[in-house]
């Protein structure tokens, strides 16, 4: 019935939209792909309907269409933050993460308001993964500046100072994570391994003794085993 609807009116979006729902009932991912693109041509500045059939085709696993789809709305509108933001999870889907990363500084540099603690943490999780150090230590250090007591964000904030240093800096980031966060002291090993690394016992001792009382019988554990490097 539906079918014959769209033959009868191309242009008929509720037409469309009823076959996509008939294709979806009867498990047709390629149907319902189809009839979507095709509500696209109908409605391109939709913007509901293009984001309804991105997260479609990242339901389906169809992640370049996704993307497709997102490049699409871009070129309908370049100035659209949101569009931007589809493409970074077709990026990240894609495991692209620089793409990912390219994708939501385009977000921040259309509209900052965008850059929640969500923000800040989906771009640290894309810079992360490869890593792009510096764009790790700027995005994690902007968000650590507008959500200090966001434990994840600091945490990302210890990996890029682990990375690019300056091993003071790593330090100082990791006692703001303890301070936030005392429950888990694993971001304590590695800056109390680069501080012996660096010969600074001393430094060394004071944060792992800190580390030592805030964490459970394993992370002692593993405390003692970095400290007795010094007496090596």
């Amino acid at each position: 019935h539906f079918r014959n609807a769209t033959v009868g009116d191309s242009l008929s979006l509720d037409a469309w939209s009823q076959l996509a729902i008939q294709y979806q009932a009867a498990a047709d991912s390629n149907g319902t792909i189809e009839t979507f693109k095709q509500m696209l041509r109908i409605a391109p500045t939709n913007q509901a309907l293009r984001e309804q059939a991105f997260r479609l085709f990242l339901a389906y696993d169809r992640a370049n269409e996704a993307l497709n789809v997102a490049n699409e709305g871009i070129e309908q509108d370049p100035t659209n933050p949101d569009m931007y933001d589809l493409k970074s999870n077709a990026c990240l889907f894609n495991s692209d993460f620089p793409c990912a990363i390219d994708a939501l500084e385009q977000v921040y540099a259309l509209d900052p308001e965008k850059a929640d603690s969500n923000f800040f943490l989906k771009i640290s999780v894309a810079a992360s993964q490869q890593p792009d150090t510096a764009r790790l230590l700027k995005w994690s250090r902007m968000g650590a500046d507008k959500y200090p007591a966001n434990a994840p964000i600091l945490d990302f904030l210890v990996k890029a100072y682990s990375y690019a240093g300056p091993v003071d800096s790593l330090v100082a980031s990791t006692r703001r994570y303890l301070a936030v966060d005392s429950s888990d002291v694993t971001p304590a090993l590695v800056a109390t391994q680069s501080l012996i690394n660096a010969k600074r016992y001393e430094d060394a001792y004071a944060l792992g003794d800190l580390a030592m009382r805030l964490g459970d019988e394993n992370a002692r554990n593993q405390f003692a085993g970095i400290l007795i490097q010094t007496v090596q």
